[in-house]
């Protein structure tokens, strides 16, 4: 991950955010199965990253973390927030653990 797609992921975050009512609720799946760490310079900008502060985020669901990336995730704050926060082994794993959250209603899935 870079400074780039940080930037490119704030930018598509505040357009999601910019839609959703205040009733809303919205389920988050982060894909690390990619990415064997992250930059110590990136660490500020992902800790202020909205899903993760939002009250109107129920889940975020992390595929594929491995310990380094995991312990990172738990380092952030992730685990502190008012949301839940599942780790999953790949990306099916955590769609369907997403699918299956009581706050998720999915019109697109099955």
């Amino acid at each position: 991950i870079t400074q780039s797609d940080l930037h490119e992921l704030q930018r598509a975050e505040k357009r999601l955010f910019d839609t959703l009512d205040a009733q809303s609720h919205l389920g988050a799946v982060a894909d690390l199965s990619g990415i064997e760490s992250v930059s110590p310079d990136l660490l500020t900008g992902l800790q202020k990253m909205r899903v993760l502060h939002d009250a109107r985020v129920s889940q975020i669901v992390i595929a594929g973390a491995n310990p380094y990336l995991r312990a990172m995730a738990i380092s952030l704050g992730v685990t502190t927030n008012h949301h839940d926060l599942v780790f999953a082994s790949t990306l099916d794993e955590a769609l369907e653990t997403l699918k299956n959250h009581p706050d998720f209603i999915c019109a697109s899935c099955d």
